[in-house]
């Protein structure tokens, strides 16, 4: 049987294996009961017993002292008297931030052992253009960020953001043209925090954050997910990046490694787990670029694609570099290479707002030919997707 104090540090799939072991009696039949792997239920238990002891929870230990939500435990002491028995405890807490690697393993793990290979099947357009390749580039959108329209213009949250994006991939999806290949370009800050104590990991900047960031974490998954199998319906052959931001650097990755997981046994998505801050894909005589934005400057961006990818360089007529992080939109021509930066969907958060920054919001999707490189675009306004809800 499975300790009932440890649901309550439980993600919704950990909990589903917990009722399966208590129901059947071993892991093995609880396997067999929700249709995966022991290994999966077991590995899920153990992060589940490793996050609960994090927070301060381990009755087989005699530490049953809860660390509340935003903290964990820094030092657990006992004194244990001649028969073992506890005489005394000291149990010192700190903020949880330092164990937030070790619950986005958690959550994004188990998701992954229980979504392993088995992502819905999409029926394949009947015909598609073989010359053609859709781009849906995803500019900042934020997942996480809380917003009061009060203060800042808008209410968002992670629901009103999740809704956002799959709508607005919806109607772009619908536009485009049946090309064989699509590219869904996720340019970074998908979520818009790293951390449990509200901060940019790098510049520490102050975060209005919406909900538990387990929540924000599965909502924004099952998003991308919907996004994926919107343009499965339209494209034969569907590749995803996840670009890291300065809102996500951790989460970016662990976003592709469950996504990787959960599109396993599908060959017509190829989910790309590279870390690196720059990524290239080569289509026809198009060579495209895509990064955050925040490490490297724009007029920096056609030396880096022609250090980077020289050999492609060469081969390619039409080069492109798709951005994001500044939420505003911009196109730079330089020799060889157009460089354009890309709106969001979110809203104005209250610092956004109060420095004064009026961008608008939208999302497109730009039609590739492998000869000839952009020929045609299409555009969602967020004006559009609010009026329709």
């Amino acid at each position: 049987m499975i300790d009932e104090g440890l649901r309550q540090f439980a993600t919704e799939t950990q909990s589903k294996y917990m009722d399966a072991i208590n129901k059947h009696g071993s892991l093995q039949k609880a396997a067999n009961a929700t249709g995966v792997s022991r290994a999966s239920v077991k590995q899920a238990m153990a992060r589940l017993r490793k996050a609960a002891a994090v927070r301060g929870y381990s009755p087989e230990h005699d530490m049953t002292h809860i660390a509340p939500d935003g903290f964990g435990i820094k030092r657990h002491s006992k004194n244990y008297d001649g028969n073992g028995q506890l005489r005394q405890e000291w149990v010192i807490m700190q903020p949880d931030a330092k164990n937030l690697e070790l619950m986005q393993e958690s959550i994004l793990a188990g998701m992954s052992a229980e979504i392993e290979g088995g992502s819905t099947p999409v029926k394949a357009p009947v015909s598609t253009y073989e010359n053609m390749m859709t781009v849906y580039p995803m500019g900042d959108p934020h997942i996480g960020m809380y917003c009061w329209a009060a203060e800042s213009g808008n209410d968002f949250d992670s629901e009103i953001a999740t809704t956002q994006l799959t709508d607005a991939m919806r109607r772009l999806v619908a536009v485009s043209p049946p090309s064989k290949y699509a590219l869904i370009a996720n340019l970074g800050d998908f979520f818009h925090s790293d951390t449990l104590d509200n901060q940019t990991r790098r510049s520490g900047h102050a975060l209005d954050v919406d909900t538990r960031m387990s929540k924000v974490w599965e909502l924004g998954m099952k998003a991308l997910i919907t996004c994926i199998d919107e343009a499965k319906s339209k494209h034969e052959l569907v590749t995803i990046r996840n670009e890291i931001g300065n809102h996500d650097d951790h989460t970016s990755m662990l976003l592709s490694i469950a996504l990787d997981a959960w599109y396993k046994n599908d060959e017509r998505v190829h989910v790309d787990r590279s870390p690196a801050k720059f990524y290239y894909l080569k289509f026809g005589k198009c060579l495209i670029g895509t990064t955050h934005g925040d490490t490297a400057k724009i007029p920096k961006l056609p030396g880096i694609m022609a250090a980077d990818q020289p050999e492609n360089w060469g081969k390619t007529l039409h080069r492109y570099w798709y951005t994001g992080h500044f939420h505003s939109s911009k196109v730079e021509e330089y020799p060889g290479v157009l460089v354009e930066q890309f709106r969001t969907l979110a809203a104005k958060d209250a610092w956004t707002a109060g420095a004064g920054y009026r961008a608008g919001r939208d999302m497109r999707c730009i039609v590739l030919n492998s000869e000839f490189g952009e020929v045609e675009r299409h555009r969602v306004d967020i004006q559009q997707i609010e009026a329709a809800a």
